[in-house]
């Protein structure tokens, strides 16, 4: 049997039960959730399963241990403990990358970041004879979490966030991350069924994150992560899960479709669906809101419109949601509508009581993401 590991994906705040199902569907043992993480148990292949296919999680971690610690001597021995070298050769990097605490006696992120820093070194020391390490070698960037003096000791898989799926290199002034986006394509339940609609799209995030789900790619297919160099993966493992991602794809021929009134925006957008191999499958065009063209089959819009931080801004804001809400509801009476906002009371601006009103954060900003549903108001 493969040695089993103990992992950990983190999460935005209200994200969490998503990744859980996520990880369930990928037959993940042992999902757990808390604030802001998702633990999960498996082999190797499942962190990597993890890294690949997780759509709306920020990072996947190999958590090394967990203790309590309501002290620094306490921090350190726990740290010590840990079996570093089984890990890390030689020549590795193993900084303290991340350092959080939250509730507990230990709050000092830079004396916690020294401490954990030492007593791995302490733990290398004597297991390799030496006094000085070149961390030249492949990387280790671990993380000290400490909640209410538990303390979670993890390694990042990832590396880059997993938001950075390869296919956008050229952000919008206000850019919508790629797991925030999905997360909207998850919780209305798009599978690539019906026609799909981003009538304020910008670089064309949403309607990418849609195309990925509807043809079940792996998101992280086209990118590289820290641990494919971790001698816990076999030679050619990684090579090998991936070929198996490339094999679960669908083709999916719904119609998926990206608007906005700015060019440059359509242009990127454009760019974007190249990269991803996606030009054929998304129509992107320049127009405005208003010119929506009618139609009287039943589909989904998701959007993400602005709404700004500044009083004209947010103005302009609540001008636009109404509008919105007008057009779409006269052009596209039977379709679904899932908006993302940050606006207070959104639903009064853009009219009607929404289905499902579900707080998530886009970085540090609260939103609320609001899904209306007319075939729901006819039962």
């Amino acid at each position: 049997m493969s040695e089993q590991f103990r992992w950990m994906a983190t999460a935005a705040f209200g994200l969490e039960g998503i990744v859980a199902r996520e990880l369930r569907d990928l037959h993940m043992d042992d999902v757990t959730c808390e604030n802001g993480r998702v633990f999960f148990s498996g082999d190797a292949a499942a962190g990597a399963r993890a890294n690949l296919w997780l759509r709306c999680a920020d990072r996947v971690f190999l958590v090394l241990s967990t203790f309590r610690a309501q002290n620094f001597e306490e921090l350190f021995q726990g740290v010590r403990a840990i079996p570093w070298h089984e890990y890390v050769p030689k020549d590795g990097a193993f900084p303290i990358a991340r350092v959080k605490s939250h509730k507990s006696k230990l709050y000092s992120l830079r004396d916690i970041q020294s401490v954990g820093k030492k007593a791995a070194v302490s733990e290398m020391k004597d297991h390799y004879g030496t006094s000085w390490f070149d961390e030249t070698g492949m990387k280790f960037p671990a993380e000290i979490s400490i909640m209410e003096d538990v303390v979670t000791v993890a390694v990042d898989a990832s590396g880059r966030g997993l938001h950075k799926r390869g296919y956008r290199p050229i952000s919008g002034e206000a850019p919508l991350r790629e797991t925030l986006a999905a997360s909207m394509v998850h919780i209305a339940r798009y599978r690539g069924k019906e026609p799909f609609l981003d009538p304020m799209c910008g670089t064309g995030t949403i309607c990418l994150e849609a195309y990925m789900q509807a043809n079940r790619i792996a998101p992280g297919l086209f990118r590289d992560f820290v641990s494919e160099a971790w001698t816990i993966y076999a030679p050619g493992e990684w090579k090998a899960l991936r070929e198996e991602a490339k094999e679960l794809r669908t083709e999916s021929d719904a119609e998926i479709c990206g608007s906005d009134i700015d060019p440059k925006a359509i242009s990127v957008a454009k760019r974007h669906a190249q990269m991803a191999g996606a030009s054929r499958a998304i129509r992107f065009e320049v127009r405005d809101l208003r010119d929506l063209p009618k139609r009287s089959d039943r589909g989904l819009v998701l959007c993400n419109p602005p709404y700004g931080e500044r009083l004209l801004d947010r103005k302009q804001a609540e001008q636009l949601s109404k509008e919105a809400g007008n057009v779409l509801r006269t052009k596209m009476p039977e379709w679904r509508v899932g908006v993302l906002s940050g606006l207070d009371q959104f639903p009064r601006f853009y009219g009607g009581k929404p289905d499902l009103n579900r707080k998530l954060y886009n970085g540090k900003l609260k939103c609320y993401f609001y899904l209306y549903d007319p075939a729901r108001g006819r039962r």
